[in-house]
């Protein structure tokens, strides 16, 4: 028998219940002796889960509670009949204990905590353990005072449970206590008076006379470890300051290093009272929740770990029955790593703002350079297409300059082509600056004799400046090393100096071009040419932008250039790792001093830089400017006969092709041509093989840059035709530079002049191509007569048996789409790689366009009747579709199926 218990509740005391371990709760009437077992026999739900009861308690409703071990159970005494409980929370430990709280809820007491549990919905309000602040998770009594508090009893001290507030307060030790095991305990409500029995003895006092001991002093620290060594005021942090900065009992600081991420604290009320029932609660840089973090009972010390760097606040307070103490400060710093250091933050801010000042100025560089480009890239557009002009410009002019003038009208054709020779040299200018930005320009060294070469410039200058009065001389007042310079870019640097010196020097000055030997600091030894005026002098506060493009000084007046010689000057004499440099006088005379220099000899050269075949003399070398562009007076007007006519006959009755889309020029070399010669005009490549195709053309003069088919694509579909393939081809373009000549040239151009150019050499181009033909062309039709008189045997040679068995094997399977290079090499008994090289040997084309050659000629035979549709030519010539045979013809012939049959239609 585990318990016996007196139903005195509603004044029926006749009524005891036995709870026996194992054998489960017997029911005894005192006046009738009637007994009743309820046991897990018993039929029904409302029956014991087990028999094991561990405690039982009857409430003010006459409900009898009996804790079992491993459930629950409740009977209603008055209904004589159990109550259905959900068994989960109870499963697992068992019901030691039950107390009726003032609001009608039950307090239920289990080896695994305390419990609040509603009896009218079957429900567990709340549950609490030591973590919320249970002396011991093992409840083994419940009593309920006077004042409504709780008071449970467990194997290591007592708590107190204020519904009110809602708080668990611990007793371990103290006030008077003999023992902390509590075994049984009883409440007399009469005396106010509580009983706690343990294994020494029972313990009684009266709930409502304990005062709690309130606090004396804050909160101090006793002890500091860090990492688990104990800190004392001598320690100090990486050798660089005291971690405690006063005594241990007066510590209000402590200073560690961010490596010391463990940090204890031992604490003390500095007051006699049992420190089991202390709680600390402390909180770190007043957390956002404001919640405190709460040790156990009696545990005096607070583990902080891994701080972050930086100044922290701790808030620490003791909490005993109650009452707390007065909340204590404690800073806390964490010494940064290096490189969060202050300083370490100033020199990453100065580092972000360099690299922010150096993406400014490169992105004011990038925009100076846009700027710069779409400067250049507009001009040189313009110098593309200024070159058409200039051309319908200066040979009208030459034209007119051969014929008798008056004496003024021939001066007024003079300026105009000086002009115009200016229009081209600033066009050819920019067109330069272009290459060297691109880094595509190339210079060729040779050795050269200095003093002859800039002497040849200064004689070439002097009837200029004789005009106006300057005198202009060469000082070389001793030999001059040899100098290595790419000649026909040197003398550009040399012609734009010395120009600029005659155009800003006054009527009557002088120039000087002096050439000297020195040492500098870079270059080491080096030749200074130095050009020296007596002019207008350079703006001194700008001085530095001389060479920057496009910049025009100010006060220059109608001399103004373009600013565009001085920059081109300083990059070619970059180019030949030389410098340039501009000052005013300082001898006392006004004027400015344009100094080169460039190192002597030619270790500074790479490789690539030295003429491969230098045997030019050193001197004497045609300079790239011509008298033309420097005065007037130097131009011929010897009125002389077409330089054709003079040289041999010209042929007459050309039939000449002439392909541009300026109509301008276009429409001048019409004119030009059409007084002796039959002449074809279109704007493009696609009306220049319409012509083709219906009239018969000697030769074509097609520019390069056109609308639709351009002059290259169209010189690829001349030479790429079979009837067409011996036609002589001109190309005239803008583009000199040798890749776009070369490009003219690799695709078989037989002619490549650049704009502006002279028409009477186009003229002799033009007969020169005619009469080469007509040589050759006579040279292969008599042999041809020779052969007819011949008698010999009827041998074919290995290449003829070779054409013979592919033309055999195309015009056998015309009409199969399956026919290519493969199967061709297969019909012929060669491979495809054989094939491929002996055709282009042959015939200067691979087999794949040979076959569709063929196929396309064929075509045209056909499509001249009317009644064929062009579908059925197409699948009957192997194509696989209609679009695909119509593509490829346009592209052979410049125009559709049906456009070809309109005009050929038989």
């Amino acid at each position: 028998m585990y318990k016996i218990l007196h139903n005195n509740r509603g004044g029926d005391f006749q009524t005891l219940f036995l709870g026996m371990r194992g054998d489960g709760v017997l029911k005894y009437d005192l006046v009738t002796g009637e007994e009743t077992l309820f046991t897990t026999k018993n039929q029904g739900e409302d029956r014991l889960h087990n028999n094991w009861i561990a405690s039982t308690y009857i409430d003010s409703q006459s409900r009898l509670w009996v804790g079992l071990f491993s459930g629950l159970a409740c009977y209603d005494i008055q209904a004589d009949t159990f109550k259905i409980i959900n068994q989960t929370p109870y499963i697992k430990g068992s019901c030691n204990a039950f107390g009726e709280m003032h609001d009608g809820n039950i307090l239920i007491g289990t080896s695994n905590g305390l419990l609040i549990y509603n009896p009218d919905n079957d429900k567990v309000l709340k549950s609490m353990t030591s973590i919320d602040g249970l002396v011991d998770n093992h409840v083994r009594t419940i009593e309920i005072d006077s004042k409504g508090r709780a008071w449970i009893g467990t194997y290591h001290g007592i708590t107190y449970f204020d519904p009110s507030t809602g708080r668990l307060t611990s007793l371990q030790g103290g006030y008077g206590l003999s023992e902390i095991t509590v075994m049984h305990s009883a409440y007399n409500k009469e005396t106010d008076r509580m009983f706690l029995i343990g294994n020494l003895g029972y313990t009684q006092f009266n709930p409502s006379s304990i005062t709690p001991v309130k606090f004396t002093a804050p909160i101090a620290v006793t002890g500091v470890y860090i990492n688990g060594r104990k800190i004392t005021e001598s320690h100090m942090t990486n050798g660089r300051q005291t971690i405690i900065t006063d005594s241990l009992s007066r510590c209000h600081r402590i200073n560690i290093s961010h490596k010391d991420n463990n940090l204890v604290l031992r604490l003390s009320p500095m007051d006699f009272r049992d420190p089991s029932n202390l709680i600390y609660e402390w909180m770190i840089d007043n957390d956002s929740d404001g919640s405190w973090i709460t040790t156990r009972s009696g545990n005096s010390s607070i583990v902080i770990p891994d701080l972050d760097p930086g100044t922290h606040t701790l808030l620490i307070r003791a909490v005993d029955n109650d009452v707390y103490s007065d909340t204590s400060e404690l800073t806390i710093y964490v010494s940064p790593p290096w490189y969060l250091t202050t300083i370490a933050k100033i020199f990453y801010l100065l580092v972000v703002m360099s690299i922010l000042a150096l993406i400014y100025i490169l992105i004011q560089k990038q925009n100076n350079e846009k700027i710069n480009e779409a400067k250049v890239r507009f001009f040189m557009n313009i110098s593309h297409e200024i070159r058409s002009p200039v051309t319908c410009i200066i040979n009208p002019l030459q034209t007119l300059l051969r014929k008798n003038h008056d004496q003024e009208t021939t001066a007024m054709l003079k300026t105009m082509q000086r002009n115009a020779d200016r229009i081209l040299s600033l066009a050819n200018q920019l067109l330069e600056l272009r290459k060297i930005d691109k880094g595509k320009k190339r210079l060729s060294m040779q050795k050269t004799e200095l003093k002859g070469f800039a002497l040849e410039l200064v004689e070439l200058f002097r009837p200029v400046a004789e005009k106006k009065s300057i005198e202009i001389s060469l000082d070389a007042p001793y030999e001059i090393p040899d100098l290595w310079v790419d000649r026909t870019n040197f003398d550009k640097v040399l012609v734009n100096l010395i120009t600029n010196a005659i155009k800003y020097t006054p009527d009557g000055g002088r120039i000087v071009v002096r050439l000297s030997t020195g040492t500098d600091a870079v270059l080491g030894n080096c030749a200074n040419i130095s050009v020296i005026d007596t002019g207008i002098g350079l703006d001194q506060k700008n001085i530095s932008r001389i060479f920057d493009r496009f910049y025009q000084g100010q006060g220059s007046g109608s001399a103004s250039g373009f600013g565009v010689g001085l920059d081109l000057a300083r990059q070619l004499v970059t180019l030949h790792h030389g410098t340039l440099t501009a000052a005013n006088r300082n001898d006392g005379i006004k004027g400015s001093v344009f100094t080169v220099q460039l190192p002597l000899g030619k270790a500074h050269l790479q490789p690539e830089e030295i003429a491969i075949d230098d045997t030019s003399p050193l001197s004497v070398h045609p300079v790239t400017v011509t008298p033309r562009q420097l005065n007037e007076d130097t131009i011929s007007t010897d009125k002389t006969d077409d330089p054709i006519s003079k040289s041999r006959k010209r042929h007459i009755g050309r039939r000449i092709l002439i392909v541009d889309d300026d109509t301008e020029l276009r429409r001048y070399m019409c004119m030009h041509f059409s007084r002796n010669d039959k002449v074809f005009e279109a704007s493009n490549g696609v009306e220049a093989k319409k012509i083709l195709l219906s009239h018969k053309v000697d030769i074509v003069v097609s520019d390069v840059v056109m609308p639709e088919i351009d002059g290259l694509e169209l010189l690829k579909a001349i030479k790429s035709n079979s009837e067409t393939t011996h036609m002589p081809v001109i190309l005239l373009s803008s583009r000199i530079d040798i890749a776009d000549r070369m490009a003219g040239w690799d695709r078989g151009a037989d002619g490549y002049i650049g704009k502006p150019f002279d028409v009477t050499e186009l003229d002799a181009m033009i007969n020169n191509l005619i009469d080469n033909r007509l040589r050759l062309k006579g040279k292969f039709s008599g042999a041809q007569d020779t052969d007819k008189k011949m008698v010999i045997s009827d041998i074919k040679g290995n290449d003829e048996i070779l054409m013979d068995k592919i033309m055999k094997a195309i015009n056998s399977r015309i009409d199969d789409p399956q026919l290519n290079v493969e199967e061709l090499g297969i019909e012929v008994g060669i491979s495809r790689a054989h094939l491929h090289r002996k055709m282009k040997e042959l015939i200067g084309m691979t087999p794949s366009d040979f076959i569709r050659n063929v196929r396309l000629r064929k075509a045209c035979e056909i499509l001249k009747k009317p009644d064929v549709d062009i579908t059925q030519v197409a699948y009957k010539l192997g194509f696989t579709s209609q679009p695909h045979f119509s593509t490829a013809f346009k592209k052979f012939t410049g125009v559709t199926p049906s456009e070809y049959r309109s005009h050929n239609a038989e």
